[in-house]
């Protein structure tokens, strides 16, 4: 890999993209790779834009596929785009640098609107039906809003660096986020909580999801409503840009311009009943590769996904009762229904 990694480095280097780290990251084939600083938020997106059309074209060359889909496969880490924001006052001063690492009381406001706003805003930060697949336990893709300093398992995290690089980092956003739609809600969310005076709740130490329930949507419809129905989405972005980012999404499955093969690929699921010993559990599989076991847990009587985050409330053989059409009847935690036939 280290000659891929070279090639891109250079074409960086020819594009005037200003690269910083590039890691190995957890999964096997992942790698993460960081645009230094900015101080223009459109040029930021560009960059952002930029660098991914250039690790895809050096990646083919070498016959690879680079992806960004936030969870290509269900067993291991998915792929986040965490940004990293600080404001400057009228002398180019850093506004959150308060000389101890700490931050300012505006740091601290700017941090409450990015947690007060983050729910309605999960549909530009997680804007596809495989985007939510990343948000599991133990992930480090948050499931709440929370923040804190140097960790790693909340929402917004301040960085353990010199005082006058005081900044957050907003670790919600999948790779395969939209990076104009993700910077303009993470600035409105700060512009949200500084204009509105909020103030941040006690910063988490330690497991954040072992201390805070999850509470962000967890599945695309329900993000897709709180972006529809939230007042403070057509405040900052205006009603039209709501309006039409609502249909747009509503209109994906069913695009009557689109032969629907990409649709049905990123979709399609099926169930699998396996065996382990005596046992019986189930596996679903997304046709996009990604896989999620769930095995029978006897203390709450439910089938429960291996992260402890999903549950099976049922599983009905409705082909037993003479439904010819459905198989099995699956009806989630959430009260969410998926059919198998």
């Amino acid at each position: 890999m280290a000659e891929l990694m070279h090639d891109i480095r250079d074409a960086c280097n020819a594009q005037g993209l200003p690269i910083d780290t590039l890691i190995k990251e957890s999964a096997p084939s992942q790698y993460e790779i960081n645009l230094y600083h900015c101080d223009d938020a459109l040029v930021a997106a560009d960059q952002a834009m930029m660098l991914q059309r250039v690790i895809r074209g050096v990646a083919g060359r070498h016959g690879f596929i680079a992806t960004f889909m936030a969870k290509p496969f269900g067993d291991i880490a998915g792929n986040g785009m965490h940004v990293h924001c600080s404001l400057v006052d009228s002398d180019g001063n850093n506004a959150f640098d308060d000389g101890t690492g700490q931050g300012t009381p505006l740091l601290r406001q700017a941090v409450a609107g990015c947690l007060d706003t983050m729910a309605e805003s999960m549909l530009l930060f997680a804007p596809n039906l495989n985007s939510y697949r990343r948000f599991r336990r133990g992930t480090h893709a948050p499931l709440a809003p929370t923040w804190g300093y140097e960790n790693r398992t909340v929402s917004v995290r301040v960085p353990a660096d010199a005082p006058a690089a005081t900044r957050i980092e907003h670790r919600v956003a999948g790779a395969d986020a939209n990076p104009y739609l993700v910077i303009a809600g993470i600035l409105a969310g700060m512009l949200h909580g500084i204009e509105n005076q909020l103030e941040a709740p006690e910063p988490l130490e330690g497991n954040a999801y072992d201390q805070v329930p999850p509470s962000l949507p967890r599945y695309w419809p329900d993000a897709l409503a709180r972006f529809e129905e939230s007042e403070y989405i057509p405040a900052s972005f205006g009603a039209d840009f709501q309006l039409v980012r609502t249909y747009n999404q509503r209109g994906l499955p069913n695009d009557p311009g689109h032969d629907g093969t990409g649709w049905s690929l990123s979709t399609s699921i099926t169930l699998h009943q396996l065996h382990d010993g005596n046992e019986v559990y189930y596996q679903v599989q997304y046709g996009d590769g990604s896989l999620f076991e769930y095995r029978f847990d006897e203390a709450t009587g439910l089938y429960e996904s291996t992260d402890g985050v999903d549950t099976f409330e049922t599983l009905e053989d409705l082909n037993a009762q003479g439904n010819a059409d459905v198989h099995f009847l699956v009806t989630r935690a959430d009260q969410s229904v998926m059919a198998f036939d």
